[in-house]
């Protein structure tokens, strides 16, 4: 028996959802780089350390501040998504017709 495998239409949906919320955690008003973000993750996990007041700043920017809103972003297209494939379902009404 074969594992189900990802379409790459999928796959490359689901990437580019990734990307887009990295950079919408790195953007902002006070703008990240990407080795202070890559930095940042690796002490979380314990393999790396910063300095305790950078650790503390980026801390507050990126899991107070930015991570809820891109989750909250993630969440509402979703759910407008859904929303909006249920209700061409429901009305049989498609969006594009051959005629």
């Amino acid at each position: 028996m074969s594992s189900p495998r990802l379409h790459p239409t999928l796959l490359l949906s689901l990437l580019a959802l990734i990307a887009t919320a990295i950079c919408a955690l790195l953007l902002g008003r006070y703008q990240i780089s990407i080795h202070e973000f890559l930095m940042f993750i690796a002490t979380m996990l314990g393999i790396s350390d910063m300095p305790a007041h950078r650790y503390d700043l980026l801390h507050s920017l990126i899991i107070e501040a930015r991570l809820p809103r891109v989750i909250a972003a993630v969440l509402v297209g979703a759910g407008l998504s859904v929303s909006g494939a249920a209700y061409q379902g429901v009305f049989r009404n498609p969006l594009v017709s051959p005629g």
